[in-house]
């Protein structure tokens, strides 16, 4: 749900080059069942989505949980290495 302005700084400070998405209207929250209606905020969650659209991976934790990003860098390079074979 980070804006775009959000996510890019976060892909700079990483070296990250994949797209981010920003979900600041929470459609996408919605579409894949994070989205806590009642409070207007999506549950802690991160989705790698290969260029076909298809999840290769995911993550849905409670709000107070810490992230590991290193590790979902870890795992997006080891999804991307699979797929090039």
């Amino acid at each position: 749900m980070d804006s775009s302005p959000s996510h890019k700084a976060f892909a700079e400070k990483l070296g990250v080059t994949f797209p981010l998405l920003s979900d600041i209207h929470r459609h996408v929250s919605a579409l894949y069942n994070v989205l806590i209606k009642d409070e207007g905020i999506s549950a802690r969650a991160t989705f790698i989505v290969d260029k076909g659209g298809i999840i290769r991976y995911q993550l849905v934790t409670d709000l107070d949980i810490r992230r590991d990003v290193n590790e979902f860098l870890r795992i997006a390079e080891a999804l991307e290495k699979q797929q090039k074979g």
